[in-house]
């Protein structure tokens, strides 16, 4: 299992911290909007909530996403289309990176890269309609 406290190394161990202490007031809002449900744990019967508070954020930070992303084409003068198809294939790509780099570094490099293949085989042809 990968660590969850800071790195070691310092410049790493500096950004980590930052990161933890910018993220907090969001994690501390999703903490209190989505109740840990898990089964067996003392808010077990409170998952239809946590499932939708868990819409709800989606459509927050969609929303969020589509103002900016709207706001950067005016500033920067370019198609907002491009922008959104920009934004979209990041978002598309970044979980598959985050998967292929933990599972490399539990040692199956393997399945690494046959991931990073499947992926972009899977998103060319979704992209395609076949």
């Amino acid at each position: 299992d990968e660590e969850d406290g800071p790195p070691s190394n310092g410049c790493l161990r500096v950004g980590w911290y930052f990161g933890y202490y910018v993220t907090m007031p969001l994690r501390l809002l999703f903490m209190v909007t989505c109740p840990n449900a898990e089964e067996g744990s003392k808010y077990e019967r409170w998952y239809p909530l946590t499932v939708f508070m868990s819409f709800g954020w989606v459509a927050v930070f969609s929303f969020l996403l589509s103002t900016i992303i709207s706001r950067w084409s005016v500033l920067l003068g370019a198609p907002t289309i491009i922008l959104g198809i920009t934004m979209i294939a990041l978002g598309g790509e970044i979980p598959d990176v985050i998967q292929s780099v933990s599972v490399a570094k539990r040692g199956y490099g393997s399945l690494a890269g046959a991931n990073c293949g499947g992926s972009k085989g899977g998103n060319v042809g979704g992209g395609l309609g076949l």
